[in-house]
């Protein structure tokens, strides 16, 4: 029987990047209903932040998470988030 401190319900592009988060800290199981991680995640939502896509609450969260990707925090990343 597998055990985990932290159970993530779909393999999707946030549920492995908050998985692989976690990990550091605890054991995490991921669970994934397609017959592979990722499948329906697409160029867009991987690659590219659009601040016009979505419904409005989608919108105004995309927005919200702008200041970080402009300036991420010293030691986050050696290269730029965004141009």
């Amino acid at each position: 029987m597998n055990t985990a401190d932290i159970l993530v319900i779909g393999g999707g592009i946030a549920g492995l990047s908050a998985a692989a988060a976690l990990s550091m800290q605890a054991s995490v199981i991921v669970l994934e209903a397609e017959e592979q991680v990722g499948y329906h995640s697409s160029g867009r939502s991987a690659t590219m932040v659009h601040y016009a896509l979505g419904d409005r609450l989608v919108r105004a969260l995309t927005l919200a998470s702008r200041p970080f990707f402009d300036n991420a925090p010293e030691g986050f990343s050696g290269a730029p988030l965004g141009h």
